[in-house]
């Protein structure tokens, strides 16, 4: 597992070594989102709005989805729940007959977007290119919906990964931006995404033994769209999104009230208060890896995870320079450690039962076992980055946003990545 100072701000860029393509190769469209014309090409209608969703080299996800026409377009995009912004980089930005550029008077083109000679163009520092409006086959065959084409550059923030390619771009699914995706795809989401994240082998194996299941009986993992993304059965619970405006598209998350944390059903002395969207909330994420606290949430929790192991095996301390770059690590035991179990209660009641086999892992090759949750830093201008619920404690559950509701619903589902 790598360090977590590569992964933690994940944003999923691959770097492209080419040109970036005048925009004149495409067609400027007018304004707005776009129904099918008729023209002599022929949309085939997408099966139900199901994506298939695999993991990477790294602790990120991709979704490999069809855009444009014609319709061998396939891209694989790196899933941002958070982000508004979908785009794609790529050297061939023609490839797709069927996009139109976005013009610069556009009303979706809103800063960080900003007009150019010819069209809406976008510059994130690490991709560059042009807004503009394609169909996204496999969930919507009749609208063309906003996104970003363009390349990935050399320039790169701090925490970016660089040098695989696993990715061609973002699938973002936040609405923090009027040209964000989820919304352009209009009746085909209804405002509504779920997806359920796939265990690797070695994870199934372990969570398997350390929860005494025997059981096996799990779906390929998937992001559903609209009526698809429904959780079944009566095993969902559910706790409102908070929305904070005016925050700009980089901090307009789908916040929730966290109200308690559990360890071993015993609730921590936490004011939840450092929970607020005002000290930088609590969202889930699918770009980190790990779980991510507020410091004094964070330090109740190391001190609760210390006592347990402490009182199951006397003298067992914690490492005072893990090597793993986590801060609660132990020395690994011949004894095959007990794991605590670690609650999340949300409003409404809604409880998160955090994995055990994703939340303690043991480094084997630095005969460490850690903790896998971290204390949150904060920007240097005394702001705080928002607290996350990072993938590796996701999995094992299908999650359920519905934004036009403020709603998010979760329930235990197993899943894997389909052969």
């Amino acid at each position: 597992m790598a360090k977590p100072q590569f992964l933690l701000l994940l944003l999923l860029v691959l770097l492209l070594n080419c040109d970036l393509t005048s925009p004149s190769v495409f067609k400027i469209h007018s304004s707005g989102h776009q129904k099918l014309s008729t023209d002599s090409t022929t949309i085939p209608q997408p099966p139900p709005a199901k994506l298939l969703i695999t993991q990477s080299r790294d602790l990120y996800f991709v979704v490999e989805i069809n855009i444009g026409i014609p319709t061998q377009n396939f891209f694989n995009l790196a899933l941002d729940i958070n982000n508004p912004f979908t785009w794609v980089g790529t050297s061939k930005p023609n490839i797709s007959h069927s996009f139109l550029a976005m013009p610069g008077k556009d009303p979706l083109c809103l800063p960080p977007l900003f007009a150019s000679a010819t069209s809406c163009a976008y510059d994130f520092g690490y991709a560059r290119g042009i807004f503009g409006f394609d169909y996204f086959l496999g969930i919507e065959s009749q609208t063309k919906a906003p996104f970003g084409w363009g390349i990935f550059t050399d320039e790169r923030e701090e925490g970016v990964l660089r040098s695989t390619r696993d990715a061609d771009g973002i699938l973002g699914l936040g609405v923090g931006h009027p040209a964000n995706l989820l919304e352009g795809l209009g009746a085909a989401t209804l405002g509504q995404f779920s997806y359920c994240l796939p265990m690797n082998f070695m994870i199934e194996e372990s969570f398997l033994q350390i929860t005494n299941s025997t059981d096996r009986q799990h779906l390929p993992a998937t992001l559903d769209f609209g009526e698809n993304a429904a959780i079944r059965g009566h095993r969902a619970v559910k706790t409102p999104i908070v929305r904070l405006k005016g925050l700009g598209p980089t901090r307009d998350f789908s916040y929730l009230n966290l109200t308690g944390i559990y360890v071993n059903h015993h609730r921590l002395h936490i004011d939840t208060q450092v929970f607020h969207p005002s000290q930088g909330g609590f969202i889930v994420d699918t770009t980190s890896p790990y779980t991510i606290l507020p410091e004094k949430a964070y330090k109740e929790l190391r001190r609760a995870i210390h006592n347990f192991f402490s009182e199951q095996y006397p003298g067992l301390e914690p490492l005072k320079d893990p090597k793993s770059g986590f801060d609660m690590c132990l020395p690994t035991s011949p004894l095959v450690l007990r794991r605590p179990s670690i609650q999340l209660m949300f409003e409404g009641g809604a409880k998160l039962v955090l994995n055990p086999a994703t939340t303690f892992h043991e480094f084997e090759d630095l005969n460490e076992f850690c903790l896998l949750i971290l204390p949150r830093p904060s920007f240097h201008d005394g702001g705080s980055a928002p607290s996350v619920l990072g993938v590796l404690q996701q999995v094992g559950h299908r999650f359920h946003f519905d934004i036009h509701a403020s709603i998010l619903a979760f329930a235990p589902e197993l899943c894997y990545t389909a052969a």
